[in-house]
C-alpha cells in the first residue's frame, strides 16, 4: 500500500511539473514581438542603467530580434506541423548559419550603443543565461 501511495504522488509530481513548464512557455508565447521588445529594453535599462537614447537604440535592436525570432518560430511550427519531412543536414547547417550570423550582428548592434561596462556587463549576463538554459535543457552535460 506505501508503494502505491508514492508511486501515485510521484506520478502527481511529474505531471504538475510538465503543467508548469508547458504555461511558462505558453506565456511568452502570448505576447508580440512589441511588447517582448518592451519588457528586454526595460530589464536592460534597470540591469545596465541605460540613458534615455541607448534606450530608444536598444528597443530598435531588442524589437528586430524579436520580429526575427518570431518569424523563424512560425517557420519552425509550420515545419512541425509537417512531421513527414525531416531537416536535411543542409538546413539544419543553415539555420545554425543564419542564429549565428544574427547573434555576431546583435552584437556588434550592442556595441556601438552599450559603453565598455555595460556592454562586459551585458556580455555576462548572457553567458549567464545560455549556462541557465544549458543546464535547464540538459544538453550540454559535463563528463
Amino acid at each position: 500500500m506505501k508503494k502505491l501511495i508514492i508511486i501515485a504522488l510521484a506520478f502527481m509530481t511529474f505531471t504538475a511539473n510538465a503543467q508548469d513548464r508547458k504555461m511558462r512557455h505558453d506565456r511568452m508565447s502570448d505576447y508580440s514581438p512589441e511588447e517582448i521588445a518592451e519588457l528586454q529594453t526595460k530589464r536592460m535599462t534597470l540591469n545596465l542603467d541605460l540613458t534615455e537614447a541607448q534606450q530608444q537604440k536598444v528597443a530598435k535592436i531588442n524589437l528586430k530580434n524579436a520580429k526575427k525570432r518570431q518569424e523563424k518560430m512560425q517557420a519552425f511550427k509550420a515545419k512541425k506541423e509537417d512531421r513527414e519531412t525531416k531537416l536535411t543536414k543542409e538546413e539544419r547547417l543553415k539555420i545554425k548559419h543564419d542564429f549565428l550570423d544574427s547573434q555576431i550582428e546583435t552584437k556588434r548592434d550592442m556595441r556601438k550603443v552599450l559603453n565598455d561596462d555595460q556592454y562586459e556587463k551585458w556580455t555576462k549576463s548572457l553567458e549567464h543565461k545560455k549556462r541557465r538554459f544549458a543546464k535547464r535543457d540538459g544538453r550540454h552535460k559535463r563528463k
